[in-house]
Formats: structure tokens, sequence, C-alpha cells
């Protein structure tokens, strides 16, 4: 465990927020200070004069920034929300309101940031699922850094949650090593790799035939419980078994070579050419 905790990283890639200073100095003194990093943390902020998110790591798993760590400090600044409305789920309330800003949002603003959000943005802390009603700037993109005013009351949201869940990857965008033959895909590994984290996380409502792209793999909703939809709970039950789902177009291009084949065959048991026949302005050929 204390090796595990004092990994040092290879690489640290710095993503700095609004004005921030870039100086490399100032942002190893920073890391160093905290010890341990992960990808999402957020570190610094006023009195400081230093704030930035922690990107990609080598190790992926986080580590201490030393002096052997190659570290890339980012030339664009993430833009910075003045102020955020975070609201709750019903489903998942937990307590009371100053609980949950306290024990959920505040450490997943300072632990869970991974790129730019506005309005709409679902997230979860421990269980506990919010939504982001409202930012300010209005429909910016952008992070919330220390000075960013974060408001935690309001209705909580209503939702039906679904029972269950039943999802395909499209073959032409799954990776080979959750293809268990041409009629089944690894379900176990896609459900703790993919489809889990990301609903965990996402909370919106979800519908049959609806299609969703988690990390560059393309998934289609094969069936939900209600059947008029609703969304993710930690009680909702995932499922991804089945064969995997060819692409429309892939279909497309597969059905003229068919067609051609059977007019071929066709003509050959009629003894006649294969050549079209004449125009003859729509007339009925055949006798």
């Amino acid at each position: 465990l204390f090796l595990f905790c004092t990994m040092s990283l290879k690489y640290a890639r710095i993503h700095p927020i609004g004005k921030s200073s870039r100086d490399e100095g100032l942002v190893r003194a920073e890391l160093a200070e905290i010890g341990r990093v992960e990808t999402g943390w957020r570190v610094g902020g006023a009195p400081k004069t230093v704030e930035f998110i922690v990107g990609n790591l080598d190790p992926e798993g986080g580590g201490v920034v030393s002096a052997a760590t190659s570290l890339e400090i980012d030339t664009m600044e993430l833009p910075i929300h003045e102020k955020v409305h975070i609201l709750p789920f019903q489903d998942t309330f937990a307590y009371n309101y100053d609980n949950m800003y306290q024990n959920h949002i505040v450490p997943f603003l300072q632990t869970k940031q991974v790129g730019l959000f506005s309005e709409g943005f679902d997230f979860a802390y421990d269980g506990v699922r919010f939504r982001v009603v409202g930012v300010v700037p209005e429909g910016k993109q952008g992070v919330a850094g220390a000075d960013t005013q974060v408001f935690y009351e309001g209705p909580p949201i209503q939702r039906v949650v679904l029972t269950q869940l039943h999802v395909l990857p499209y073959e032409s965008s799954l990776p080979e090593q959750y293809k268990k033959s041409k009629l089944a895909v690894d379900d176990v590994a896609l459900l703790r790799d993919y489809v889990q984290p990301h609903f965990d996380n996402h909370s919106s409502d979800i519908v049959r035939g609806q299609e969703v792209t988690i990390r560059d793999v393309r998934f289609k909703v094969i069936s939900v419980e209600p059947k008029d939809g609703g969304g993710c709970g930690k009680d909702t039950v995932l499922i991804c078994k089945g064969m995997p789902l060819r692409d429309a177009a892939a279909n497309a291009k597969a059905k003229p070579k068919a067609k051609a084949a059977t007019r071929l065959s066709a003509a050959q048991v009629l003894g006649k050419s294969s050549e079209p026949p004449p125009d003859e302005g729509g007339k009925c050929l055949v006798s």
C-alpha cells in the first residue's frame, strides 16, 4: 500500500483554470504539497496564484509528481463558470441539501471534473445523482473553480427509474477483445468497462431504439422496462447479452448483392439472357 501511494508519475498534463499562472515551478510546488493526485482533481485557487485541473496521467491510476515527472502545462485556459446551480434527483435524495452539498457536490467538483460542462450535465457522487440546471455565463461550457458560486437548493428533479435496460454494441465500433464470437459479445466485460460506469453517472431518460456512444463505442437500446422509458438508478438491472449489431450502412451494402444473385439465377433457369430487357414503355414483358 505504501509503494502504491508514493508511486512517481512518468507524465502529468495540467489544465490551467482561467487566468492562472502557468509557471512550472509554482505548479510543481503545489503538486508536491498535496502529494498523490488523480485525473480530475482541482488543485490551487485563491489566495494562491495557480489553479488547475489534473488531466491525463501515466500511470493512469494516479501517483506523485516528482522531479522526474514530465509535466505538460496546457497552453489553453479552461473557461470558468461564475455561478452554477445544481439540483439532486428525488430518487437519490440524501438527508438534506447541506449534507448533499458538503458530502457529494463539493467532493465531485474537487476530484472528478473531467472536461467542460454546462446546463443539463448529469453526474453522481457516492450514489447521489445530480444535474446542473443553470450556469453563468448562460449557455457557456466551463469548469467550476474555487471562486465559482455554487447554488444547490430547489425542487428535487422527478423522474421514472428503469427497472431494466438492455443495450448492445455495434460491431464496427467494438474493440476485438470484447468479441466472444460473431454471435456473442463479452457482456461481463462490456458492463464493467463501459455500460455500468456510464449509467452510474448519467440520469437522463432513455427509450427503446436510442443510441448511446460511450468512449467511442456505439450502443443501441434494445429494450427498457417500463416500456415508456426512464432513467437509470442504483437498482436498474443492466443487460448487454446478445449478438453485436450491424450498421445500417453495412446492411445496405449487402442487399444489392443478394438481389443481383437472384436475378441471375432466375435468368439461368428460364434460359434467358441476364441483360436487362429493352424499354417497352412500362408494359409487362412476362407472358
